[in-house]
């Protein structure tokens, strides 16, 4: 036996076990080689039975086997395209191909190359692939986790960032659920639960794609370019849709209630979107529309300069209290004294609690200034026997460990001077 023939030989026997498909096809799709693995998993047919047919013919056997089920295919039908691509590319060339095989979705990584005879002759395509459907499953599995929210199955934050740079829409519209807080607190999470999958349902009715963006905030692209004024009506009408809706909690039934914010810039899309929502529960608009001459962003630049100063002054012991006499009319005497709060800049300056005290509100920072006030109003007053008064707000008494830390800072001053 010649060393051309064992070699032939050889490599017959080689890809004869092989896992990987490999296959050879003349010009006119006909097979002229098929291992195992091919015949076996995606022809449904015996290696002789497959030299000189092609794939049409096999797709034919197998629907005819299974009139029940149209969804049958063969390897050749999914990828047949492909051959032609690599005739007319004349060059090697990669696929991936996916069909439903057998009824169940295979993915498949095919590698094609021209296939020349000795004398160099084009005579077919040559080719090897290999099943790659579990891979494919775990890279949607991750891709899902990544990019979907698991409650509502929708696109996420991370998703629509990546839309907006590889897609660029031309506006975004944050939709903000109106007293979402409200609602997890009175019926509980769980509910609150239920009502977000109940709205992303009703968003899935849409024609847009839809993201759940935040805790209570889902999100709309849109990619026509739509004057501003097109955009507003369009969200009015979904605004008006969405009303009519009642949504269940137990035997309850309640409204839900957007506010809405419509950015539409080339870039930063969804930060200005975020800003324009922001904006309308704020000032308490159903809509908002980001406009660069309405100085939003630098609106809240300043709010957040604002609030690093009142938690720097926090920190510096540059929060004051003065007091201010509160006189009887008739007798001209003191009766008490009002807790009056200021701010001290790092220039000396004086700011009054009427330019940092909604910032503060806004904040995490509005409970520790209550404290602070308190507690520099009772050290004050603890040695001397005219009354005071510190003001509070609803929030003050809603907070329950601002209402324990006052209780603390009072009740050992009161025993001290029990005739106070």
């Amino acid at each position: 036996m010649n060393n051309s023939l064992q070699s032939e030989n050889f490599l017959k026997l080689i890809s004869k076990h092989l896992p990987d498909m490999l296959w050879a096809k003349d010009l006119e799709g006909n097979y002229l080689y098929a291992n195992d693995s091919i015949c076996r998993n995606l022809l449904m047919a015996t290696p002789d039975e497959v030299t000189g047919k092609n794939d049409v013919y096999f797709a034919k056997r197998e629907r005819s086997k299974h009139p029940e089920n149209e969804q049958w295919h063969t390897f050749g039908e999914l990828c047949a395209n492909s051959d032609l691509i690599v005739l007319e590319e004349m060059k090697p060339m990669i696929f991936e191909e996916y069909g439903n095989i057998k009824g169940e979705l295979v993915y498949l990584e095919v590698h094609k190359a021209p296939l020349h005879d000795e004398t160099g002759k084009l005579i077919g395509t040559i080719g090897s692939g290999r099943d790659i459907t579990e891979q494919i499953k775990l890279e949607k599995k991750a891709e899902k986790l990544a990019y979907y929210d698991q409650l509502t199955s929708l696109p996420n934050r991370q998703k629509i960032l990546l839309d907006i740079s590889k897609k660029s829409p031309t506006a975004c519209a944050i939709f903000n659920i109106d007293e979402f807080k409200e609602i997890n607190d009175f019926f509980g999470t769980n509910s609150g639960d239920k009502i977000l999958q109940e709205i992303a349902n009703w968003f899935l009715k849409l024609d847009f794609t839809t993201y759940r963006i935040d805790g209570d905030e889902f999100a709309i692209l849109f990619y026509d370019d739509y004057p501003v004024e097109i955009l507003k009506h369009n969200i009015e009408n979904i605004l008006s849709l969405f009303e009519e809706e009642l949504f269940h909690i137990e035997e309850e039934h309640i409204h839900i209630r957007f506010s809405v914010g419509i950015a539409k810039q080339e870039h930063n899309l969804l930060t200005k979107a975020d800003i324009a929502v922001h904006y309308a529960k704020e000032n308490k608009e159903k809509i908002a529309i980001y406009e660069e001459k309405a100085n939003i962003e630098q609106t809240y630049k300043k709010n957040i300069a604002l609030a690093t100063s009142i938690r720097e002054a926090l920190l510096d012991n540059r929060i004051v209290c003065y007091y201010q006499p509160i006189m009887d009319l008739e007798t001209k005497e003191i009766k008490k004294y009002e807790t009056l709060v200021r701010m001290v800049d790092k220039n000396d300056q004086l700011i009054l609690p009427l330019d940092f005290l909604s910032i503060a509100k806004k904040t995490k920072l509005y409970s520790h200034l209550t404290k602070e006030i308190i507690h520099q109003a009772c050290n004050t007053f603890k040695d001397r026997n005219e009354s005071f008064s510190v003001n509070l707000s609803i929030d003050d008494i809603k907070d329950l460990t601002t209402l324990q830390e006052i209780i603390q800072t009072i009740e050992p001053l009161a025993n001290s001077n029990p005739t106070k």
